[in-house]
């Protein structure tokens, strides 16, 4: 089968672990706890996911929000670095998009041919949902839903927007007036789910803390 064409496992910084986030609330912990059981979990089924097509029982999608900077890119990395230390060879079995996924949807019904799929700020250059277009984004989303649910994969996705209350899903109901594609989303969620993320807005916490150094290179 051949590898998905602009996969960036490779971008991911070494940096970017567990460790080095910054926790600012019991509820951004436990987002950090899940990710760590997720990439544990993965690992435990090191041989399953090496050796078989579709080594899950059914499709998952861990969904994870917040307005930009609050930490979810870095997660994502530090989810993936977790696997890379515990079982390097798991990255052969993993895709991470960090583009405008909706082209790979445009391209191909199928795009990543992997078990594990990462996703990281879906639709970053949309200003809100309402702006999803029918026979663009919606439609490719609506691709990754089924293809998610037939091969039974496992997709961690970020996004800037939420996905069930006042999000993506409800976007999509005005459009699947069959109400598919919504009834696969729901159990495709059922048991991993959408998430929130809390906290402070990394970036602006980091002005603060620099604000005052010297400037060097």
């Amino acid at each position: 089968m051949r590898g998905y064409y602009d996969n960036k496992i490779a971008e991911v910084r070494s940096g970017s672990t567990f460790e080095e986030f910054q926790v600012y609330d019991s509820a951004q912990q436990r987002v950090v706890d899940l990710l760590k059981r997720v990439a544990d979990h993965l690992l435990g089924r090191a041989p399953d996911v090496l050796n078989n097509e579709f080594p899950f029982d059914n499709g998952k999608v861990l969904f994870l929000w917040s307005k930009p900077g609050f930490g979810k890119t870095h997660l994502l990395e530090a989810f993936i670095n977790r696997v890379k230390a515990g079982n390097a060879k798991l990255l052969q079995r993993m895709v991470l998009s960090r583009g405008l996924f909706e082209f790979d949807y445009q391209t191909c019904d199928s795009p990543y041919g992997v078990p594990v799929v990462v996703i990281d700020d879906m639709f970053h250059d949309k200003q809100s949902v309402s702006d999803l277009h029918p026979v663009g984004e919606l439609a490719s989303f609506m691709k990754f839903v089924t293809d998610t649910y037939e091969r039974r994969a496992l997709a961690i996705v970020t996004s800037n927007f939420p996905l069930l209350k006042g999000g993506i899903v409800e976007r999509i109901a005005q459009v699947d007036k069959g109400g598919r594609i919504v009834s696969r989303m729901k159990e495709l969620l059922a048991c991993s789910g959408e998430i929130k993320l809390t906290g402070k807005d990394f970036r602006a916490e980091l002005a603060k803390r620099r604000k005052n150094d010297e400037f060097t290179l």
